[in-house]
């Protein structure tokens, strides 16, 4: 709507580029399709990160049932002349809306094409663009600091020059006086939109990515780089992330920098794709005279509890690595039975540098691994 701000309200989402190249699952220009994608498993956990030094025993390992179970149910299709939608809702979703995806296309030429409505930000390079009901292996920490909702609403214009060319508009994030990653923004309330470019060529099958966007007023900004193919059969993807973060306190402003790195590799052998994935991030704090803030040299203790008096954070297990983390994955997936049903293992090894919950100003090295066996598929 338009008034005294900008913004973006909509049901829907726009699309991930245009043309017959554009799309990863839904095909423009054809009748209604409507599919469901799943991801269930069992999960061995070793619970290491616990074993700090301020405990006396060894943590309990334990085997549950997945969190990152999925469920979704998949639309596209053809509305009218040139104009095509995808859906996509969430199932097992936690918050108070499930529709992850939800664009109108109207392909006004061979050259150029429009979306409107809800779908992936592009940001994260290759790790977030390609992720979804398939992933076994943990996504990125930096997945948990996007600039921008993953899913968002958002219009976005496609263009084919050397590939395809998509500038897109989003909300820009707001700040949340009680969300310490938030509260600092210099954007306290909605008033232009975000805005980010990305460019996707396609080279004898080597799609390389670039991905430049500016949020909070155009205080901050994120350079993506990425490519993607296949060589003597072996699958490639690798990119990575530099986020400059401004925040505001008192008279003096800072810059975090938060970097991701990616690799993954995969090489199909008859029915089955054994694959390994390397992952990297590094939250660097810019100082702060003002206030005393210094760059954090680990995450947030196991054993830390929140307390309002010292402005202590409870450690978050589902974002342990919020400060640095590497993660080493090697899994297998069956091919043998179809997309419909794709039986996967995978280890995950996970590693980082903590604060001290026994010495103040000290880190300590902690690392955590899990086992993952499941079964995925899309029909």
């Amino acid at each position: 709507m338009l008034s005294k701000r900008l913004s973006l309200t909509l049901v829907g989402a726009a699309s991930f580029g245009i043309g017959a190249n554009a799309f990863s699952q839904e095909t423009v220009g054809e009748g209604l399709k409507v599919g469901f994608q799943y991801n269930a498993g069992l999960v061995y956990d070793n619970h290491a990160l616990e074993d700090t030094e301020l405990r006396d025993k060894d943590p309990s390992s334990t085997t549950t049932l997945s969190e990152g179970a999925v469920a979704k149910v998949t639309a596209h299709g053809t509305a009218a002349k040139d104009v095509d939608f995808a859906l996509q809702y969430n199932l097992l979703h936690t918050t108070n809306i499930g529709v992850e995806k939800a664009y109108v296309l109207w392909k006004h030429s061979d050259l150029m094409s429009l979306t409107i409505g809800r779908a992936k930000a592009n940001q994260g390079a290759w790790e977030i663009k390609n992720s979804g009901y398939a992933d076994v292996a943990p996504l990125n920490p930096y997945a948990h600091a996007l600039p921008f909702a993953k899913w968002s609403d958002q219009v976005a214009v496609h263009l084919n020059l050397a590939g395809t060319l998509t500038f897109q508009f989003v909300n820009d994030p707001v700040a949340a006086p009680t969300d310490a990653n938030t509260a600092t923004r210099k954007n306290h309330k909605h008033k232009n939109p975000a805005f980010n470019v990305e460019w996707v060529g396609d080279f004898n099958g080597w799609k390389p990515l670039v991905q430049l966007g500016s949020y909070d007023l155009n205080k901050s900004n994120y350079l993506s780089l990425g490519v993607m193919g296949q060589a003597a059969g072996l699958g490639v993807t690798a990119d990575l992330t530099s986020d400059q973060r401004k925040w505001f306190a008192g008279s003096e402003d800072a810059s975090d920098t938060l970097m991701s790195y990616n690799l993954t590799l995969d090489y199909a052998v008859g029915g089955f794709t054994p694959w390994i994935k390397y992952s990297a991030f590094d939250h660097k704090q810019g100082d702060n005279d003002t206030t005393g803030r210094e760059d954090d040299k680990g995450n947030i203790s196991p054993d830390s509890k929140a307390d309002a008096t010292t402005g202590a954070v409870a450690f978050d297990a589902d974002n342990a690595f919020q400060d640095n983390g590497t993660a080493y994955t090697i899994g297998a997936n069956c091919n043998h039975f179809g997309k419909g049903y794709e039986p996967y293992v995978a280890i995950v090894m996970q590693q980082g540098s903590f604060d001290s919950s026994k010495t103040a100003g000290e880190e300590e090295d902690l690392s955590n691994m899990m086992v993952k066996v499941g079964v995925l598929g899309a029909f």
